[in-house]
């Protein structure tokens, strides 16, 4: 019996953690070839408090301690830049 092709995409790719820190992104990028690698890191849950201003404030204040502390494995995200 053949799979469906939806079930066929969701088998052949896999996923894993170790990939969204940011420095294993980086040197991904730079085992794949890549000479320069910038990862910017996003701490973008702030919009999903602004309903709410007191939660909005301490989110706020949360995310501007966790950048100036240098902690971008609690981001929400990264966006990588490479270049070959």
């Amino acid at each position: 019996m053949r799979s469906s092709p939806r079930r066929e995409a969701r088998s052949s790719s896999r996923s894993t953690t170790t990939t969204a820190n940011p420095a294993a992104l980086e040197r991904i990028f730079r085992e794949a070839g890549f000479s320069r690698v910038r990862v910017d890191v996003c701490f973008g849950q702030l919009g999903y408090f602004e309903p709410v201003f007191p939660l909005f404030l301490l989110v706020g204040a949360y995310q501007r301690l966790m950048r100036r502390a240098g902690a971008r494995r609690l981001a929400a995200y990264a966006i990588v830049q490479a270049t070959r």
